[in-house]
């Protein structure tokens, strides 16, 4: 079972508008929710030691990188954000919209130094 979070944030634009413009998220202006599947929140949780029922409050959506990755098994987009982690670690999350009223939270990882480096560039 899915379980979810409501975002609402400010009318202040928090992701590159080139990149996400075509799922109409480039400004909140109404709550958006992230969505995660349970035994991926367990197993992201014991593999990486973060928990993604905390994505919400803990991953800084003042700056972060948006970047297109592949796409899922059943060919939904996907895509990588490099931000940062309750102000501190620069993590890599994988999330797919869900149409433009959700955003499936796939994972959250530490990022390796070549994501470091383009989030410090960036």
């Amino acid at each position: 079972m899915a379980r979810s979070k409501r975002f609402a944030a400010s009318k202040r634009s928090i992701v590159s508008t080139e990149s996400l413009a075509h799922i109409e998220i480039s400004v909140y202006t109404e709550c958006v929710r992230f969505t995660y599947g349970q035994p991926r929140r367990q197993a992201n949780t014991a593999k990486h030691a973060i928990d993604l029922a905390e994505f919400e409050a803990a991953f800084s959506f003042d700056r972060f990188l948006t970047i297109t990755t592949k796409p899922s098994r059943t060919k939904r987009q996907r895509f990588k954000l490099i931000g940062s982690w309750c102000g501190e670690i620069v993590v890599v999350a994988i999330v797919s919209p869900l149409g433009s009223e959700a955003i499936d939270v796939v994972s959250v990882r530490p990022a390796n130094a070549k994501e470091k480096a383009s989030y410090a560039e960036g």
